[in-house]
C-alpha cells in the first residue's frame, strides 16, 4: 500500500486539456498554438482519395521504419469493424496493418463519430467545410487596416442542425505586424478557453482555425479576394506555425542538440506519417488531445522558425489549458483546500504576483502536476495542487547565462519527489520556459495551514524527506526562514 492511499484527505488537481505554446509578445492577447490540432486540421481539409491513399501507406511504412516517437503500436490488436463476406459488419480485433482499407476507413469514420458526434472530420474537407462563396468580404484590403482573414464553417451535425458560425484571423500572413493580432472562432473548443481561469486574453488555435489557415494557404484561390489580395503583396503568405507536411529541418539544425527521435538530421519522413500516427494513437488508443500535444512538440521539425525563434527569446512558452478551474463554486473541492488556495491567491495579489497560466512541474512522472503560475517581473510562484500529496509552493526565478533548449523535455529532478526537496534551494530546468532556473520547493509559512491537513504534511515529510521532521526543523533554523514556527508546528501533530 502505497503512503497516498494512507492520507487522510483528498486532494484535488487540475486535468490536462490542452498543451500549447503561448505567444507572449501580442499586446493584445495570448494566442495559445495546440500542436495537435494542425495535424487534425490537415486531416480535416484533405480530400477523401488522398486521405485514403496516405492512411494506408502510412501503415506500410511504420512496419519498415519507425514514424517519429511512434504513437501505435502495429502488433496490438485493436477493436475494429469488419465488413464480411455476407456484407453485415461485425466487431473484431485485428491488427491495424492487417485491415482492408474498406474496413480501416469504416472503422475511423465510427470511432470519429463516437468521440465527436459527427462524421465530418472524414466526409468535410476543404470547401465542404467552409463557407467561402460569401458575399461578404473575407479580407480586407491593407488600406482599411489590420488584414482579417475570415471564412464561415458549415455546422458539424451532418446538415441536421442549422446554423453556421464565423473564423476570423486577424495578422495571418507571415509578414503581419502581429502575428495572430486577434482570433476568433464561434466553435466550443474556442469558447471554453476563453472563460478557464488563468488566461485573461487567451485565444486557442482551435482545429478549425488552423485548418482555415491551411486552407487558405494552399487554396488562396478560393478565399474571396485572398489570391488578388497576395498578388500585389508578392512577399504575402499565410502564417503556419505548424507544418503538417514539409519537416521543417532549418529547426532540426538550429535547435536540436541531438539527433531527433529515432532519426537523425535530414533523414525525416514527411509529416503526413506523423498527421496519420496522431489520429491512430486518438482514436484506437482514445488518448486526449493534452498528452498528444505533450509527445509531439518533442518534434522540432513541425514548428515553423519564428514560433521555435519566439520560444528560444523567451516570448513564447509551453503551458496547459486546464479541463476546468478546480476552484470553482460548483467543484466538489475539498474546504481546506480552497482554503490553502484563497489564502495564497490573495497573498500573491498582494505581493504584486498575477496569475500567468498554467505549466508543468515533475512532468512524465507519477508526481507529474498542473501548476498555477504567478509571475511578477522574473520570478515566478507556482501553486502545486496533486492527488499525492497536500499543497506546496514552489518559487523559480530566471537565472542569467543559461541557454534556452526549446525542445528539451527531460530532467532527472522530474524523478524526485517535492517532498524530498523542500526548502532546498537547486538549480532545475523549466518545463515552461525551457531553461535552467533557481527552483525552491516550500511550504507556505506566511498563511495558516487548515488544520486538517497537517497529518498529512507530516506522513509525507517523515516518508520523503531524508532526516524525517527533524532535518526539516534543522533545515529551517539554518535557513532562517521567517514563522518557521508554522511549518513546525506541522510536524509536530
Amino acid at each position: 500500500m502505497g503512503v497516498e492511499s494512507e492520507l487522510k484527505n483528498k486532494y484535488a488537481e487540475f486535468k490536462g486539456r490542452r498543451y500549447v505554446i503561448a505567444l507572449k509578445d501580442n499586446p493584445n492577447n495570448i494566442p495559445l498554438i495546440a500542436a495537435e490540432a494542425a495535424f487534425i486540421a490537415d486531416f480535416m481539409i484533405t480530400s477523401r482519395k488522398k486521405l485514403n491513399k496516405e492512411l494506408q501507406e502510412s501503415l506500410e511504412y511504420q512496419k519498415k521504419e519507425k514514424s517519429y516517437l511512434p504513437l501505435i503500436d502495429l502488433n496490438k490488436k485493436y477493436r475494429v469493424y469488419v465488413i464480411e463476406d455476407d456484407e453485415t459488419t461485425h466487431i473484431r480485433y485485428r491488427r491495424l496493418d492487417k485491415l482492408k482499407l474498406e474496413d480501416l476507413i469504416n472503422t475511423i469514420t465510427k470511432k470519429i463519430k463516437t468521440i465527436t458526434g459527427t462524421k465530418n472530420l472524414y466526409y468535410k474537407s476543404g470547401n465542404e467545410f467552409f463557407i467561402t462563396e460569401s458575399k461578404e468580404k473575407t479580407s480586407y484590403s491593407p488600406h482599411a487596416g489590420g488584414i482579417v482573414l475570415t471564412a464561415k464553417v458549415r455546422p458539424k451535425s451532418d446538415g441536421r442542425k442549422k446554423g453556421k458560425y464565423l473564423i476570423s484571423i486577424e495578422g495571418p500572413f507571415e509578414d503581419s505586424k502581429i502575428i495572430f493580432n486577434d482570433i476568433n472562432s464561434g466553435s466550443d473548443d474556442f469558447f471554453y478557453t476563453e472563460i478557464k481561469g488563468g488566461y485573461t486574453r487567451g485565444q486557442l488555435l482551435t482545429t478549425d482555425v488552423q485548418a482555415l489557415l491551411l486552407y487558405a494557404r494552399r487554396n488562396p484561390e478560393e478565399i474571396r479576394n485572398l489570391k488578388s489580395l497576395m498578388q500585389r503583396r508578392k512577399k504575402a503568405r499565410i502564417f503556419i506555425p505548424i507544418h503538417t507536411i514539409n519537416p521543417q529541418l532549418n529547426v532540426l539544425k538550429k535547435y536540436s542538440v541531438r539527433k531527433d527521435y529515432f532519426m537523425e538530421k535530414g533523414e525525416q519522413p514527411e509529416l503526413t506519417r506523423l498527421r496519420d500516427d496522431i489520429i491512430f494513437d486518438w482514436l484506437f488508443n482514445r488518448t486526449s488531445f493534452f498528452e498528444i500535444g505533450k509527445k509531439i512538440t518533442r518534434i522540432p521539425i513541425i514548428f515553423d522558425m519564428k514560433i521555435a525563434d519566439k520560444i528560444y527569446d523567451g516570448n513564447a512558452n509551453f503551458e496547459v489549458i486546464p479541463q476546468s478551474f478546480i476552484f470553482e463554486k460548483n467543484k466538489p473541492t475539498p474546504k481546506a483546500i480552497k482554503s490553502f488556495f484563497n489564502q495564497m491567491n490573495h497573498l500573491l495579489y498582494r505581493q504584486g504576483f498575477k496569475i500567468n497560466g498554467y505549466c508543468l512541474e515533475k512532468r512524465d512522472s507519477e508526481n507529474e502536476t498542473i501548476a498555477i503560475d504567478y509571475e511578477k517581473n522574473e520570478n515566478s510562484v507556482r501553486l502545486l495542487f496533486n492527488n499525492n500529496f497536500p499543497p506546496l509552493v514552489l518559487k523559480r526565478s530566471i537565472k542569467h547565462g543559461r541557454t534556452v533548449t526549446p525542445f528539451r523535455t527531460e530532467d532527472e529532478n522530474n524523478k524526485v519527489h517535492p517532498f524530498s526537496e523542500l526548502f532546498m534551494p537547486k538549480e532545475v530546468f523549466d518545463d515552461k520556459k525551457r531553461k535552467r532556473t533557481k527552483y525552491e520547493i516550500t511550504i507556505p509559512t506566511e498563511i495558516t495551514i487548515p488544520r486538517e491537513l497537517w497529518s498529512d504534511y507530516r506522513l509525507m515529510i517523515n516518508k520523503y524527506l531524508e532526516g524525517r521532521t527533524k532535518r526539516l526543523e534543522e533545515i529551517l533554523e539554518i535557513r532562517n526562514i521567517k514563522n518557521r514556527s508554522n511549518i513546525i508546528n506541522l510536524t509536530r501533530v
